[in-house]
């Protein structure tokens, strides 16, 4: 088997890098859109409360929006119906602290959004 050059190898590793940026640019700009989104949906008030709710809980975008949650509850959240489904599968304590919140927009939309801490 021949052995890849440096030049080689940095090639393969700065064409990967440069399609990690491409594919976080074009999420981005989907977030962006489902955001917009949202902001047409809420009250300014609500809208606020989300922007917070979504720093605290260490989102990291991957908005959606959809029909139904999953989840359970979060009891701290007072001024918006927020739902977390944790993932459950690693970690020292089983709990790998990742998964995705729910945010309620209204009667029949949330507001998915993948979190990991």
């Amino acid at each position: 088997m021949k052995e890849l050059t440096d030049a080689e190898t940095y090639k393969i590793f700065e064409d990967h890098n440069n399609q990690i940026i491409e594919d976080q640019k074009k999420q981005d700009e989907k977030d962006y859109s489902v955001m917009q989104q949202v902001k047409l949906k809420v009250s300014n008030k609500h809208f606020k409360l989300i922007e917070e709710e979504l720093k605290e809980c260490a989102c990291g975008g991957y908005f959606e929006i959809v029909e139904e949650c999953e989840g359970e509850r979060e009891i701290d959240s007072e001024k918006l119906e927020v739902y977390i489904d944790q993932t459950v599968n690693g970690g020292y304590t089983g709990d790998n602290f990742e998964g995705f919140v729910y945010i309620k927009l209204n009667d029949k939309e949330y507001l998915k959004s993948f979190y990991s801490m």
